[in-house]
């Protein structure tokens, strides 16, 4: 029978001084595909961004992901870290982030006996926290630290509100990354994985705490709010007229085909347009694109991994599809929020928005730091949010003093913001009517957070209370 054996690696983050490194130790026979997670770990990594091995000029990683690439990728999954690593001294790279390029120089230090080892997983020790996530490679967590360690840098406070509070370069905590290390199959990073990658549409609650936490917080008037919502409802509709019919996307887009949606319209709660008044004249829509609620539901259920198909193919539901019609309301609505913030390109429901085809980096994150400092139930004046979000975002820039470019700025937040948080039951908005050229129009003047919004804001924020 062959004996067990423990690898003990040193692994160095390369361009970085003082170093960063960590010693741990796994068992030899693991795979390089578990060994990515054990590594994400113990640097303190996210899993957040794509990896690749480079090991005796081989590359591995997971070969779907490098669909259009001219080198062979060999797959992760099938190597074990005892047959790419032989001998005491020798080692091999892994990259991690291709934009902000982490590369770890990772070297086999020792062969232990696995009976002579108190764990065959453990980290035995290290120094300083990994760089924040996408802060920029080398470079710009030089800028990171030199800005929020100068109060009096121009970007220092962006660049804490971008963190979240304080950031200390040499914090590391061994016994905590033991323990992570030791529990990596159950670990956060594992189970976001496996959720997104084997059809499971939501976490179990039992291990999740933050969800049933908020799930065991709420009380009658928010489980009716959450039952009772409209755009859960409307996706609800959808998503089982979808599985009970034959359904092809039309051949150019791949769109949902307008005689669905006419039939459907019925259905909805939400209001569907399907004509347009130009002057005198009524025109009947052409595309899906022009159905609002139909187009957010489908980028939503193909982010989300909830359905498939394309231009001239059936869409049929997932596995994670048809879970999300078997779970709760709460899960259902956090499923597609959570779509919506962290997966989506927010731009889609603005299309005419003059700041192009990306939002700031880190926009999202600006909104839910200020959507969480709002006061519960109080009117909050719709455009001083607004103007802390175009300052903090930069969205000026290089055409600061045009007031009605500014204009359009408020109606992007309108559109990408409020609305959309409107939809989900988070925030309610309080129009006025302005006169302009003796016509009065309709313009967003205030909103207000509700109590159910704050919750779920919470739960965006990671669950803090």
């Amino acid at each position: 029978m062959k004996e067990k054996r423990v690898y003990q690696l040193m692994i160095e983050l390369d361009e970085i001084q003082p170093l960063i490194w960590r010693r741990i130790q796994v068992p030899a026979e693991i795979s390089l595909f578990e060994l990515h997670f054990v590594l994400q770990l113990a640097m303190g990594w996210t899993n957040s961004h794509l990896h690749e091995y480079i090991i005796d000029g081989h590359y591995y990683s997971c070969p779907d992901d490098y669909e259009d690439d001219f080198r062979e990728i060999r797959d992760e999954c099938d190597y074990q870290l005892q047959q790419v690593l032989l001998d005491v001294g020798t080692g091999f790279s892994y990259l991690y982030d291709f934009g902000d390029s982490w590369e770890h120089n990772v070297y086999l230090e020792a062969i232990l006996d696995a009976d002579d080892c108190p764990s065959s997983l453990a980290c035995l020790g290290g120094a300083r926290a990994c760089p924040p996530e996408d802060v920029g490679g080398e470079m710009g967590y030089a800028l990171f630290l030199e800005a929020i360690n100068d109060p009096g840098h121009p970007e220092h406070e962006d660049y804490l509100i971008w963190i979240g509070g304080d950031f200390d370069p040499e914090a590391f905590n061994r016994g905590k990354t033991d323990l992570s290390i030791k529990n990596f199959q159950q670990s956060e990073l594992v189970r976001i994985y496996q959720r997104y990658n084997s059809g499971e549409i939501g976490p179990e609650l039992k291990l999740y705490q933050a969800i049933s936490a908020w799930m065991a917080g709420l009380d009658e008037t928010q489980k009716h709010t959450l039952r009772e919502l409209p755009l859960r409802r409307d996706a609800v509709t959808l998503l089982t007229y979808i599985s009970d019919n034959s359904i092809s996307g039309t051949q150019s887009l791949g769109n949902i085909p307008l005689k669905v949606i006419r039939e459907i319209a019925p259905r909805f709660i939400q209001h569907l347009h399907l004509e347009k008044k130009v002057g005198d004249r009524v025109q009947k829509i052409r595309s899906t694109n022009d159905v609002w609620p139909i187009y957010f539901l489908q980028a939503l259920y193909e982010t989300g991994g909830l359905i498939t198909g394309g231009p001239g193919r059936r869409f049929y539901l997932t596995l994670k599809g048809l879970r999300f019609l078997q779970s709760e309301p709460a899960v259902q609505v956090w499923y597609l929020l959570e779509t919506w913030w962290f997966h989506m390109n927010w731009l889609i429901a603005s299309p005419n928005s003059i700041i192009g085809d990306y939002l700031p980096r880190d926009f999202q994150f600006i909104v839910l730091y200020k959507l969480l400092t709002l006061p519960i139930d109080e009117d909050v004046q719709y455009q001083n949010f607004a103007e802390y979000l175009i300052q903090k975002c930069y969205l000026t820039r290089p055409i600061q003093k045009v007031q009605h470019v500014r204009e359009f700025l408020y109606w992007d937040i309108e559109l990408m913001v409020i609305n959309i948080l409107e939809n989900f039951g988070m925030l309610q908005r309080f129009d006025g009517e302005l006169l302009v050229d003796r016509t009065k129009i309709k313009r967003l003047q205030s909103i207000t957070l509700t109590r159910f919004g704050k919750g779920l804001l919470q739960m965006l924020a990671g669950g803090t209370n």
